[in-house]
């Protein structure tokens, strides 16, 4: 399956079919609807050699945690069926006895056809007999089919009472995401298939420019730089948000909130160097899915496979960035600020700059140019020269512009006018 305008379409060229049952989560809800469960799931079967898809799926999704639920509990039944519709379908809203009694009727008509699918994925599923996914589970046993998912609970109920052949890092789901979910799941199902798959990782082709993400740091690193005016602060406070913030902009996508907790990591082992936790961050986007890929063809549960992607690579990627990298790229950092402060320091030449921010701000120069060299001026906490020059060049001049407007405003226009404009 992939994405077409929002809905999920079944590939015509994949070759193994997948059946996912399961509910929103017991401990925690997972997602109030499986539709981008599904969604990041479809793109990483779709990396497996000979492809692969989810052609039905099943879920019990109820608002609050089902450890926590009563039978009158607020709850929904979602169903895929590919034959029918590739996208995900709403068939009940009501409360959770209701729900579970429909989804053992589906569970019914469902593990008939369990013998014609290549795999089953079960995600905090309820195996147990005459519970919500215990008839697919059990015929999944029955066939021989390799069966991957998360919520240890439902999947050690499944292994011992129906004999079903766990595969990868099925195990439990305490600190995983829909797309780390989806990554074990499909490096499981690769290998229970013997087939290669590699996971969808960092494409510099779709992936944030290096100078939109230093220009959208800017109010960070500009918060530090004036908070330190007036309290004590370590120059490198801001490299811990620098590294979160990056790792969510490019490899968000995949691990979600995953990466911030990396991110954070990597900005702390970069000796207070944004730059050095930026570039740290993008090499985390490259590592990440592979590590987590690595994590479940060695058969580690998803919770110590989510461990290791969220602390262990960025422990072992700072420090190494730490010992060969940060000395290296704050010495060209602090090098670049001391030759814009030295030219800077002569009168002909701020003027000159002056001039040229007014200057390049016209001419789309001020985000490509201007903004990254004020990033990298405020990169140790301290204040930027460019920074004031485009207060004087920019800012005062916008304000010296409406303080005009408001002195003499313009007249208001006739009604021909206003006619003319709205025709416009």
């Amino acid at each position: 399956m992939y994405v077409d305008k929002g809905v999920l379409v079944a590939s015509a060229s994949a070759r193994r079919r997948v059946v996912v049952v399961g509910s929103s989560g017991g401990s925690t809800v997972q997602f109030p609807a499986p539709v981008e469960f599904l969604e990041a799931l479809s793109q990483q079967l779709a990396r497996i050699s000979q492809g692969a898809a989810v052609v039905a799926a099943q879920f019990v999704c109820c608002e609050v945690a089902l450890d926590d639920a009563t039978p009158r509990s607020p709850a929904s039944l979602w169903i895929v069926d590919a034959s029918v519709s590739p996208e995900p379908k709403c068939v009940l809203r009501a409360e959770l006895v209701a729900v579970n009694r429909r989804a053992r009727e589906l569970d019914a008509a469902l593990a008939r056809s369990v013998p014609g699918f290549d795999a089953v994925v079960a995600l905090s599923a309820d195996a147990r007999a005459g519970g919500a996914n215990g008839d697919v589970l059990r015929a999944a046993g029955a066939a021989g089919l390799p069966v991957a998912g998360t919520g240890g609970s439902g999947l050690s109920v499944a292994a011992q009472q129906y004999g079903c052949r766990l595969c990868g890092n099925a195990g439990g789901s305490v600190a995983t995401s829909n797309r780390t979910k989806a990554i074990g799941i499909a490096a499981s199902l690769a290998g229970a298939w013997h087939e290669h798959y590699t996971p969808a990782t960092f494409d510099a082709k779709t992936a944030p420019h290096l100078r939109t993400v230093v220009n959208e740091l800017l109010p960070a690193l500009v918060g530090v730089a004036v908070i330190r005016r007036f309290v004590s602060l370590d120059t490198g406070l801001a490299a811990p948000a620098v590294g979160a913030f990056s790792a969510i902009r490019y490899a968000g996508g995949d691990l979600g909130p995953v990466a911030a907790l990396a991110g954070g990591i990597l900005g702390a082992l970069c000796a207070g160097s944004p730059a050095a936790a930026l570039l740290a961050s993008i090499a985390y986007a490259f590592a990440a899915p592979h590590a987590l890929a690595l994590c479940a063809r060695g058969r580690a549960p998803a919770t110590a496979a989510n461990f290791v992607v969220a602390g262990g690579l960025p422990v072992v990627l700072g420090g190494l960035w730490w010992l060969l990298l940060v000395g290296p790229v704050a010495w060209l950092t602090s090098l670049g600020r001391r030759i814009i402060r030295r030219l800077l320091g002569n009168a002909i030449l701020n003027a000159a700059a002056a001039a040229g921010v007014q200057y390049g701000a016209r001419r789309g120069w001020y985000h490509v140019y201007i903004l990254p060299l004020i990033c990298l001026e405020h990169e140790r906490g301290d204040l930027a020269c460019l920074g004031a020059l485009d207060a004087l060049a920019l800012v005062c001049v916008g304000c010296g512009a409406c303080a005009a407007q408001l002195a003499q405003p313009r007249p208001r226009p006739t009604k021909r006018e206003a006619d003319a404009d709205q025709a416009l």
